[in-house]
């Protein structure tokens, strides 16, 4: 965990959650990484979880190779996150709010985010407290807003507000696992899709798809779900009820119309029930989306990673930025998902070893 102490700027970049978190997606990772190391020889050892761990556990991995002058070469993988991105890149991808400010200052449209900071970081924090700028943010958005963790991953934790009370709970919840919040406005979104991007080629892109089901007009949506979704939907149903919130559970007991498609989460996060529709040709099938995401990320110097860009009613806009690139559904879903994975991390990989200049 991350100690307040340590807390240097206002912004408040911590470190994602422990990736050890989700084994099933390290181990994905780890897997892929393994293999691609061992095929170009290099050496690999999984590191982290301290001394008493067993040699296989950790979610670290240091990779060497061995020199032709006998020197080594040493890289690490910690999490999701590939030793690629200049350190300041990776502080920022992992702070939403300061991804904001830094794309809204390289003139690229993105969801604006607000942080608030624990009130334990005190002189981060003004003499007034967070709570009369958080209710004046809500305001000027008609309380109608989201709260997050300011460096979450995953849409756990993201809770929409819609009153006072609302945003003192999500307030309340976050603040016992985090030092920093970030309000942004809800917005209505038709579409988000996520590019991977290596050295500002569009390496990987595909749409978020929320789980939905097909009113009869006789059944709850609850019901529906147990009748017309397989083992796959059960599992994706799971993850959805996982972090199902308010604005979710009630769904559940409605009566969709018959022929009326409804959806089950107002959220696009893959690990809450979406599943990814891979786009073949970015730059030819969503231009203005894929030109925006590479342009994001060279504004902020990202060598490897994903950019989150989501559509609404005002055109296209970046949602989020992260340094580590998560591709375990994908890899776990299909051997042409695991061969797309393995060729994505085989070439960030080659990245990593490549010649300093």
């Amino acid at each position: 965990m991350t100690d307040s102490n340590q807390i240097m700027t206002p912004s408040a970049s911590y470190p994602s959650a422990n990736p050890s978190a989700n084994p099933r997606a390290v181990r994905a990772m780890e897997r892929i990484l393994t293999q691609a190391a061992i095929a170009r020889g290099y050496a690999v050892l999984p590191i982290g979880g301290g001394p008493e761990a067993p040699a296989n556990a950790g979610w670290i991995l240091r990779f060497t190779r061995t020199n032709p002058d006998a020197s080594l070469t040493i890289r690490h993988a910690h999490g999701f996150c590939l030793d690629l991105n200049p350190a300041a890149t990776h502080m920022l991808a992992h702070d939403k709010s300061g991804t904001a400010d830094a794309l809204h200052a390289a003139n690229l449209p993105a969801v604006p985010h607000r942080v608030y900071l624990h009130p334990r970081l005190g002189p981060y924090v003004p003499r007034s407290g967070n709570w009369p700028e958080m209710l004046a943010f809500a305001e000027s958005h008609n309380f109608d807003i989201v709260a997050k963790d300011n460096t979450g991953t995953g849409g756990y934790g993201v809770r929409r507000v819609r009153c006072a009370r609302d945003l003192e709970r999500a307030a309340y919840d976050l603040f016992q696992r985090t030092h920093a919040i970030a309000l942004s406005p809800y917005l209505e979104i038709t579409n988000e899709v996520r590019f991977i991007i290596l050295n500002n080629t569009i390496e990987l892109a595909y749409a978020k798809e929320r789980l939905s089901v097909l009113g009869d007009g006789v059944s709850t949506v609850l019901e529906l779900l147990a009748t017309s979704l397989g083992v796959t939907g059960r599992d994706r149903v799971a993850r959805l009820l996982s972090e199902a919130d308010h604005e979710t559970l009630p769904t559940l007991a409605t009566v969709p119309a018959k022929g009326a498609s409804a959806l089950l989460n107002w959220k696009h996060n893959l690990g809450q029930g979406a599943i990814a529709r891979t786009i073949v040709d970015p730059l030819r099938e969503t231009p203005a989306l894929a030109q925006l995401a590479v342009n994001s990320a060279l504004a902020i110097n990202l060598v490897f990673g994903s950019v989150d860009v989501v559509v609404t009613d005002s055109g296209p806009k970046v949602l989020e930025i992260n340094a580590g690139v998560m591709m375990e559904a994908l890899a776990n879903d299909s051997a042409e998902g695991n061969a797309i994975a393995t060729r994505i991390y085989s070439k960030a990989l080659d990245c990593m070893f490549a010649p300093q200049i």
